[in-house]
């Protein structure tokens, strides 16, 4: 009898564990997210530049419960009253790393790509690529599922050259969002 009761017991403990796997399970998979907000314009910028509207797209691979791999797209354009606007896109695969949490996660970014800037105005049109960086962190809250809504704060470094001299242009995106399971 008590090799039956313990044999009942292994086989609830065994399927209680399964469950439990299941209902929580390991982060991992595919994920896509996208964003609203501000951009504000830094160190290397014109003076007079307004704040730009911005957004962001972006996709990734989760490796585990913390580490994730994804790529951006960041995007802001800058309307001035002269009539001009600068639309500036940066390309930037991430790494991010996220604090296990129950209901929200911090999580910290960073990563290297590439900043394009596109320039219009008085009959003109300018294009220019740089190399840029990027640091952040933010917060995500659980919606349910995999599904959560974000808010995030980061540091675009360009690396750019003013007057034959290289340099740096930075600006400081705020971002709100989605991101949900593919």
């Amino acid at each position: 009898m008590k090799k039956i009761f313990g044999l009942v017991a292994g086989l609830m403990l065994v399927a209680s564990l399964s469950f439990a796997a299941e209902s929580n399970p390991v982060a991992g998979g595919m994920y896509l997210g996208f964003g609203v907000g501000m951009d504000f314009p830094g160190y290397n910028w014109w003076p007079g530049t307004p704040v730009g509207l911005g957004g962001k797209i972006f996709g990734g691979y989760t490796l585990d419960r913390a580490a994730a791999i994804q790529l951006d797209l960041d995007g802001a354009v800058y309307s001035y009253a002269n009539g001009n606007s600068t639309f500036d896109l940066y390309i930037l695969p991430e790494f991010k790393y996220t604090f296990d949490n129950p209901g929200f996660q911090p999580y910290l970014l960073v990563g290297a790509g590439l900043n394009l800037s596109f320039d219009s105005g008085g009959g003109i049109s300018t294009s220019t690529g740089y190399f840029a960086g990027v640091a952040g962190g933010g917060v995500q809250f659980d919606l349910g599922g995999n599904t959560s809504l974000f808010v995030e704060g980061k540091f675009h470094m360009a690396f750019v050259s003013v007057a034959g001299v290289s340099d740096v242009a930075d600006d400081y995106p705020f971002t709100a969002g989605l991101k949900f399971p593919i």
